[in-house]
C-alpha cells in the first residue's frame, strides 16, 4: 500500500503539492472525500465517471511531480522508440523553474518524475526521471511568450505510444478534449483543497484562437442554458498545466496545446488557456534532433505540442 502525504502550497498561485517517498514510489496527497472531476459540472448534470472514463482515451498524458512538493501534468511526444514507447514529454514551461518570471531559474532533471500508465498517479505503471530538461528561449511565464517545456528521457516509456501532432490550427468552435491531473471542484463544491491525483478529461469549445498573433487558446468553463454548453464540460485547474488539449480528426485524437493556465477557481466563466504547439514545431524538431536520430518524415510520429498552479491568467472581455 503506498503511503500519503498531506498537501502544502509552494506560493499562493501554485499547485497543492505532492511529495516522492523513497524508491521513486509516487505518493499522493490525501484524497479528497469530494470524488467530482477537476472544475467540472455539478452531478445532476453529468456523473464524475464520465471524466475519468474519458479520461483512459488518452494514455499518452501523464503526471509530473516536482521537486518535493511540486505537480503538474504532462503528454508523452513522439518519434516513437522501439517499443512502441517515448523518449520526450511535453509539459508547461513554467513547471520548469523554480520562479516563474525567471527563465534562468531551471530546475535539474533529477526533480522531476513523470509517471504514465494508469488514470491514478498512484497507479502509474512506469516512473521515470528524465535526463534533460529543455525549456522553450520564448518562455517569459505563464500564458507570456512560449509557456513549453520538453522532458527527455534516455530509459524510455513503453507502456504507451506518444501522442500525435495536430497539423490543422485550431479554430474558434472546435472542440478540445482538455486532460490532466488537477484539483478537483465543481460550481458547487468550489475548489477542494487537495488534489486526489486523478487523470480527468473534459470537452470544451473553443471561444478564444489568438494564435499567431499570441500562440494561445482559450475557453471558459460554460453553463447549462448557454450556446457553448458542453455535456461533458469541465475547467483547467491548478496540476492540469502541462496537460495536452486534443482535437478529433475521425476517429483518432491530435494534440494541439498545453495547458498554461487559467483562474484557478471552480466556477462557470471561469477561463482556461493553453499554447498552440504546432506554432513551436521548429523548436520541438531541432529539440529532439539535437539527442535523436531523426527517422524519415514519413515514419515519424509528429510530436505533440503540458502544472505547476495558474498564475493571474491575461485580462479579457468575454464579450
Amino acid at each position: 500500500m503506498k503511503p500519503t502525504i498531506e498537501c502544502a502550497a509552494r506560493d499562493p498561485f501554485v499547485m497543492l503539492m505532492l511529495g516522492v517517498a523513497m524508491l521513486a514510489v509516487p505518493v499522493i496527497c490525501g484524497v479528497v472525500s469530494n470524488a467530482h472531476a477537476v472544475g467540472v459540472h455539478n452531478v445532476n448534470i453529468t456523473p464524475a465517471s464520465a471524466y475519468t472514463e474519458y479520461a483512459a482515451l488518452f494514455p499518452s498524458v501523464g503526471g509530473l511531480f516536482v521537486g518535493d512538493t511540486g505537480f503538474a501534468s504532462g503528454v508523452g511526444v513522439g518519434p516513437m522508440n522501439q517499443f512502441g514507447g517515448f523518449n520526450w514529454a511535453f509539459t508547461a514551461g513554467h513547471a520548469t523553474v523554480a520562479d516563474v518570471n525567471n527563465p534562468n531559474s531551471l530546475l535539474l532533471p533529477e526533480e522531476f518524475l513523470f509517471v504514465i500508465g494508469s488514470n491514478t498517479s498512484t497507479g502509474a505503471q512506469e516512473f521515470k526521471t528524465p535526463t534533460e530538461v529543455f525549456l522553450h528561449p520564448g518562455y517569459d511565464g505563464v500564458e507570456q511568450g512560449v509557456d513549453l517545456a520538453l522532458l527527455y528521457f534516455e530509459d524510455g516509456f513503453t507502456t504507451a505510444a506518444p501522442a500525435e501532432l495536430y497539423q490543422g490550427s485550431v479554430q474558434v468552435g472546435d472542440v478540445a478534449s482538455i486532460v490532466g491531473y488537477g484539483q478537483t471542484g465543481t460550481p458547487a463544491t468550489g475548489a477542494a483543497p487537495t488534489l486526489d491525483g486523478v487523470k480527468r478529461a473534459s470537452q470544451n469549445f473553443v471561444q478564444f484562437a489568438d494564435s499567431p498573433t499570441t500562440g494561445y487558446l482559450e475557453y471558459f468553463f460554460t453553463q447549462p442554458g448557454f450556446s457553448n454548453f458542453s455535456a461533458l464540460g469541465g475547467q483547467a485547474m491548478p496540476g492540469d498545466s502541462g496537460g495536452g488539449w486534443f482535437i478529433q480528426s475521425d476517429e483518432d485524437f491530435y494534440l494541439a496545446g498545453i495547458t498554461s493556465g487559467g483562474e484557478g477557481v471552480s466556477r462557470y466563466g471561469a477561463a482556461s488557456s493553453a499554447y498552440e504547439v504546432n506554432l513551436a514545431s521548429a523548436w520541438i524538431n531541432d529539440t529532439i534532433a539535437s539527442k535523436t536520430a531523426m527517422p524519415e518524415p514519413s515514419s515519424l510520429v509528429l510530436l505533440a505540442g503540458a502544472s505547476l498552479g495558474f498564475l493571474t491568467r491575461r485580462s479579457r472581455s468575454r464579450g
